[in-house]
């Protein structure tokens, strides 16, 4: 099998530790990579086979967590594997090996790899100190705890965003704490949205993080979600330090709960490159099973990837096919980008009284870039009557949403004097807002928008 020496001269890559609970399994893969296709493939491929690395070893690791978290948390007190790497493992969490049987050809996995996986033994642990209790169910009390928990949270989130009273940040929080303390993930990730945007009470980074952390450790996905957020954006210090491989760790968590947002934010590390190899093929996989699985985001990514040529050839009739999908379950950016191929002719025909079509139906949807788009249309007179003061009307409903393109737009109105008094102060004034919104705001790749 190739070595840890070997494959640092193979790689040129030396972040790879060599002490690490999982090289094996990597040498393992890298020995089955030189054997198929030869050693100056996987020097050609280097870059990919290093970032190969951070996903192999962030899964594994998870993968491994995840199968003790679930046995101790029903009770058990028994787990069964092949014999490698995962008995050593097991054994740093208090798992003791009680016997072993030889491997039976008979109950071999399908497709099972002799050449590479052998013939290994099943090992048989146990949990030493953990009496196994039986299941149940959840007791009258702890049922009814469960509802009370449900009905604060119900109350407390109606209260927080003003639905049927008065909005109350206050009132919430103390609802959410009540159902907090009755063990309701819900109201423990809701606590830590209030601390962290400082609704009703003073911004607090490390407040949020507990009590999402609290939450996460319920299998809150949500909570999950909100901690790899934070350390995407600017780190869990709060002075814009991104802690990447942070996010990889809680999004990877979320996304083998099912959560469908995480693993879509998971496409997106890689399509970045934080904390990895910037990989279009990964997020493109990533990207893909989420349409196949009909996640309505999936569409829109899928259509980006053809439209761009990310992975998948140039495209524009599937790029098309998959905003379509994306727009029939009212996804805005999908719309959006459907406006920007019939407005520039892409794959079609320039049509820009459909292009404005779909802007419109972005910006029914909340979409600020189609507000942008939908004053231009009105400023330049295309597809309806020219209209300075709608076109303003719109840039100012952008504006208003902190959108830094209707900002720039809105500043060039003044500054020409176009539907307003010409007023160079103001023009400046809406060009400084822009950029400095602009410069607070990340886009993956943003819907093509048409600025002055």
């Amino acid at each position: 099998m190739v070595t840890y020496e070997r494959a640092q001269e193979l790689l040129g890559d030396t972040t790879i530790p060599k002490d690490s609970d999982f090289i094996e399994e990597y040498l393992e893969m890298l020995d089955d990579l030189v054997i198929t296709n030869g050693e100056q493939w996987v020097k050609d491929n280097r870059a990919l086979l290093a970032d190969e690395w951070e996903y192999v070893s962030t899964l594994l690791e998870d993968a491994a967590k995840r199968v003790l978290k679930e046995a101790i948390k029903n009770g058990a007190r028994k787990v069964h594997c092949f014999d490698g790497f995962l008995p050593e493992y097991y054994k740093k969490f208090g798992f003791k090996e009680t016997k072993r049987v030889k491997w039976d050809e008979q109950y071999a996995p399908m497709k099972w790899d002799y050449n590479r996986l052998g013939r290994p033994d099943v090992v048989y642990m146990e949990l030493e100190g953990v009496e196994k209790k039986e299941d149940r169910g959840p007791t009258k009390k702890e049922q009814q705890e469960s509802k009370l928990g449900e009905a604060l949270v119900e109350l407390g989130y109606r209260l927080e965003k003003g639905h049927d009273f008065d909005q109350d940040y206050g009132k919430a929080m103390e609802l959410y704490t009540l159902a907090g303390a009755e063990g309701n993930s819900t109201a423990m990730n809701n606590i830590g949205w209030l601390y962290l945007n400082g609704l009703g009470v003073n911004r607090n980074l490390k407040a949020a993080v507990e009590w999402f952390e609290k939450a996460a450790q319920y299998d809150n996905t949500r909570a999950m979600i909100n901690l790899g957020n934070i350390c995407e954006g600017y780190g869990r210090d709060d002075e814009s330090n991104p802690d990447y491989k942070g996010a990889m760790k809680w999004y990877t968590k979320a996304t083998q709960l099912g959560d469908q947002k995480a693993k879509l934010n998971l496409g997106n590390l890689y399509h970045y490159g934080h904390g990895v190899r910037k990989n279009y093929r990964k997020a493109a996989e990533i990207y893909k099973e989420l349409a196949m699985s009909g996640y309505t985001e999936g569409y829109f990514y899928m259509g980006l990837y053809f439209q761009k040529g990310f992975h998948f050839k140039q495209n524009y009739d599937a790029a098309r096919y998959f905003y379509e999908m994306g727009a029939a379950g009212n996804d805005s950016l999908s719309m959006m980008n459907l406006g920007a191929m019939y407005g520039k002719g892409l794959g079609v025909e320039v049509d820009h009284q459909k292009a404005l079509y779909w802007y419109i139906e972005a910006g029914k949807r909340g979409d600020t870039l189609a507000y942008v788009n939908i004053g231009w249309f009105f400023e330049t007179g295309r597809a309806v009557k020219q209209d300075y003061k709608l076109a303003i009307d719109w840039y100012k409903k952008g504006a208003e949403a902190r959108e830094p393109h209707a900002m720039n737009n809105l500043g060039a109105m003044y500054e020409r004097g176009l539907g307003v008094k010409k007023d160079q102060k103001k023009a400046e004034y809406w060009y400084a807002k822009a950029k400095k919104a602009l410069d607070s705001k990340q886009f993956l790749e943003s819907p093509t928008t048409v600025n002055n």
